[in-house]
């Protein structure tokens, strides 16, 4: 498992590339959201819980209208930080198949404006990171070569 340091690290070189965006990648449980705290203290950053912000600003809607407006509700959390990387944590909400969007491809396209360190419920494992499992409606599998940003895998304590 990556260190702190290691993170904070990368973070700090986040600008030099085009997509700002690094993964903490693990089941529940792994330390990933504990990680993403300590980052965020260490760089003043804000944290941000994205199930709880894009619900509340979905929730009126209709179910078949809120992939309309996912993208502009993430856009309203994203303003926070102004400029700082902003600490995203419990993302699932982003893999649900009725917003028929590609979660980490709106991730990738909003970090070019800001950096984003962002937890996933996932697991890497042979170049693949996987949401889900097979059977569940929200299932989706990423090859790591094609995520274009950086990423850590937790694995537990």
């Amino acid at each position: 498992m990556a260190t702190k340091d290691e993170i904070l690290g990368c973070i700090n070189k986040l600008d030099s590339h085009y997509y700002k965006l690094i993964l903490l990648v693990g089941k529940t449980g792994s330390g990933k959201t504990r990680m993403l705290k300590a980052l965020a203290a260490a760089t003043d950053g804000a944290v941000a819980d994205l199930n709880v912000e894009l619900s509340k600003m979905l929730k009126n809607l209709p179910k078949m209208e809120r992939c309309h407006y996912v993208q502009d509700f993430l856009d309203v959390v994203l303003r926070q930080s102004s400029g700082q990387p902003l600490f995203l944590d419990n993302t699932e909400i982003l893999f649900s198949s009725h917003l028929k969007v590609d979660p980490i491809g709106m991730l990738k396209n909003a970090s070019r404006y800001q950096p984003l360190v962002v937890t996933i419920n996932g697991v890497i494992d042979n170049n693949k990171l996987t949401y889900a499992e097979p059977n569940h409606p929200d299932f989706i599998v990423y090859k790591v070569s094609e995520l274009g940003c950086r990423y850590y895998s937790f694995r537990g304590e």
